[in-house]
């Protein structure tokens, strides 16, 4: 039985050290994580507007591929919620310009290959009109595709 024991912990060791070298392989440059993150801050500048002012949707427009899908997570009720958007759906919503909002990234990381990058985002948000402050996190499928790195998918969450 002992010896079933040991087999099964090289095994693990192996599988252990498998992940951290694919983990390791999947760095990026921190030429490829500037630009990057440049899109990061570019999203949030954009949607970040002082109530009444209205958002600048086509910026996005140079950062978003034109079938970016974005995903809404969340809970209400003890229920979990899930709304999936095209980007021409997210930039009709005026909740921002109605409300006023800023989103601040707090930490980023970013792990990819010559063509996708993965960022995950902690941010806080600020709704100007009821002064309420969240925390959340973005998580952001970049494609390197005609030059540039651009935003296939953002799923996001507020948890605070």
């Amino acid at each position: 039985m002992q010896q079933v024991e040991i087999v099964c912990m090289k095994k693990l060791l192996l599988v252990i050290s498998l992940c951290l070298s694919i983990v390791a392989n999947a760095q990026v440059s921190d030429s490829v994580a500037n630009v990057v993150y440049a899109q990061c801050d570019k999203l949030l500048q954009t949607i970040s507007v002082s109530q009444g002012v209205e958002v600048e949707w086509n910026a996005l427009d140079s950062i978003f591929l034109p079938d970016a899908q974005l995903t809404v997570v969340g809970a209400r009720n003890g229920n979990t919620f899930i709304y999936d958007l095209e980007l021409k759906r997210f930039k009709s919503i005026d909740t921002y310009t109605k409300n006023g909002f800023e989103e601040k990234a707090i930490a980023r990381e970013i792990w990819g290959t010559p063509h996708m990058a993965l960022v995950k985002e902690t941010y806080t948000a600020t709704v100007e009109t009821t002064g309420k402050v969240e925390k959340g996190i973005n998580f952001y499928t970049f494609v390197f595709t005609k030059g540039q790195w651009l935003i296939k998918s953002l799923a996001f969450e507020a948890f605070e």
